[in-house]
């Protein structure tokens, strides 16, 4: 029932952080994936890189069926984008950051918004910025 709505529906599955399913759990989905996409079904499995295999070893059938999107990290130039992260959220918290402090932030992240904005979210709980306390984030 599902799988036929998915599929006549133009609907995709989207399947984040598969590495973190246990290896049962990667299998039994893996097999279950194998007759879905054989009846039209789409499906995206996000995972690290390092671990995107991960469906074929549980299921070689699946070999053909699957293709490896890779998505490259920013690049080091394009970190201003991600210290805007820190700039623009501290700022709706009332909370001054300089721009080296954001770009020192940017470059723990590794060049990955989603990192920044959890290491952002760390500061703030760290410093528990919600009490107003905090008026500004030094080194």
């Amino acid at each position: 029932m599902v799988i036929k709505h998915f599929a006549s529906n133009n609907k995709v599955l989207i399947l984040d952080d598969f590495h973190y399913a246990s290896n049962e759990a990667q299998k039994s989905i893996a097999s279950h994936l194998k007759d879905a996409i054989r009846r039209d079904f789409r499906a995206i499995i996000i995972s690290l890189p390092h671990r995107s295999d991960a469906p074929i070893r549980n299921n070689a059938d699946l070999a053909g069926r699957l293709r490896l999107i890779d998505i490259k990290s920013w690049k080091i130039n394009e970190l201003e984008e991600i210290e805007k992260i820190a700039i623009k959220g501290f700022k709706q918290l009332n909370v001054k950051i300089s721009k080296q402090v954001a770009k020192e932030i940017a470059i723990e992240s590794l060049t990955s918004p989603q990192l920044m904005q959890y290491i952002c979210l760390s500061i703030c709980t760290a410093l528990n910025v919600d009490n107003g306390d905090t008026k500004e984030i030094i080194l």
